[in-house]
């Protein structure tokens, strides 16, 4: 279940990673801005990230005072830094092949700027921000598998199960107005009970 807490209920693990790039974080921050945290945080019950630490980090540099967690039993070291990785790539639907330099190379050829200019800004802290908390629903997953079928890899969908059978939480998926999956995909694939899917809608 994802919570809203004081931001400074969770903090950033020691062993993340992933290093902080400027251009990264100011991707993160137009993301935050212009459709607020489509996804949670995760954290362990001590309240250190698992993922989310550049989410968090530019939500501290905009001023939010609250922001969405869902905590996770993870008390073993070595879990805890398999379970960073984990999330890092079942929940941004990255195929085996993908890797950080292709990344980079895909997502800075892309002209996000003018693909967010038609949007407006969201106030932080707003109920707007959080579509993770105030704009999730449950889905038909037979349904949104066919909508999607043709995107679907055996990869991402074995990476999304191993998330869920980790963390005891199912992944979540985030769709378009038209049952487009936009992050999440292995996530609508492979569950076997439509009545426990839940996804984070935005329009």
């Amino acid at each position: 279940m994802v919570k809203l807490v004081p931001i400074g209920d969770v903090r950033a693990s020691e062993y993340n990673p992933r290093k902080n790039d400027e251009k990264r974080l100011a991707l993160t921050e137009m993301s935050l801005r212009k459709l607020g945290f489509l996804l949670p945080i995760y954290a362990d019950k001590d309240g250190e990230i698992l993922s989310g630490h550049q989410r968090h980090l530019v939500a501290e540099r905009m001023g939010f005072d609250k922001i969405p967690v869902q905590y996770v039993d993870q008390e073993d070291l070595n879990s805890r830094k398999a379970l960073n990785v984990l999330f890092n790539r079942a929940t941004n639907d990255l195929q085996k092949q993908d890797t950080c330099t292709k990344i980079k190379k895909r997502l800075y050829n892309m002209d996000i700027d003018s693909m967010c200019a038609g949007l407006p800004d969201i106030e932080p802290g707003s109920e707007a921000s959080y579509p993770c908390v105030y704009a999730c629903r449950r889905i038909d997953t037979v349904q949104l598998a066919k909508k999607n079928h043709r995107d679907f890899d055996s990869h991402m969908k074995a990476l999304a199960k191993a998330l869920e059978k980790k963390t005891g939480s199912l992944m979540p998926v985030v769709i378009g107005p038209d049952m487009d999956v936009v992050k999440g995909l292995a996530g609508s694939r492979w569950r076997r009970r439509p009545e426990r899917s839940s996804s984070s809608a935005w329009k």
